[in-house]
């Protein structure tokens, strides 16, 4: 299913792994964990949008309108990148967008593996909504992530996300399972795109 990429000097290519999903899901713990196995770096599109949004306009409305250009700024992102491994957080950016990032990729001729991560254990996703707003309370706030813990805002998020549909190729991850399940099945995904 996947293939090695390779410049046209024969250098190895580049791989891009693409996750998305709600949020709450566990696509940023599944970074960080992979990163503890893999010499990769991290783009939070969350922490993109953050660097290019004045925060008084933080919000569901200007994510979504800033989608083109926070695809033209993870772009060159991955292209300045010196690692081989990025992975790449793009939450619930629009369809047309992932799709635009992807392509992009594959035409640079890096190796693409897009991850959906879906949870859909109601108790799980409110137990790491709570975690969430505890780490802000104690000041734990994570640079790479845009603060959700309002009830109708989660629930306009879940409204506007377009789940992939089986043309784009997405991997389904269902992190309602074990960590250590899904990272040894993402371990096994990399190592196979990486041969």
């Amino acid at each position: 299913m996947f293939t090695v990429h390779r410049s046209p000097s024969g250098a190895r290519a580049k791989t891009v792994v693409v996750f998305i999903g709600l949020p709450y899901t566990g696509k940023t713990t599944l970074i960080q964990r992979l990163q503890e196995k893999y010499a990769g770096e991290a783009i939070f599109a969350d922490a993109v949008f953050m660097q290019i949004t004045p925060p008084s306009q933080i919000g569901l409305a200007r994510w979504l309108q800033e989608g083109p250009r926070l695809v033209e700024r993870i772009q060159t992102m991955i292209r300045q990148s010196s690692s081989q491994l990025i992975f790449v957080e793009l939450g619930t950016m629009r369809a047309k967008q992932r799709a635009q990032l992807i392509r992009r990729c594959r035409d640079q001729g890096y190796a693409v593996i897009p991850i959906w991560c879906r949870c859909d254990d109601d108790e799980a996703l409110q137990q790491r909504r709570q975690t969430r707003v505890e780490e802000i309370g104690a000041g734990g706030r994570r640079e790479a992530k845009i603060d959700i813990t309002l009830d109708d805002l989660y629930a306009r998020i879940r409204a506007a996300f377009e789940e992939p549909t089986p043309a784009e190729g997405f991997i389904e991850i269902d992190t309602s399972r074990r960590l250590e399940e899904n990272l040894d099945a993402l371990c096994q995904i990399i190592n196979k795109a990486k041969i």
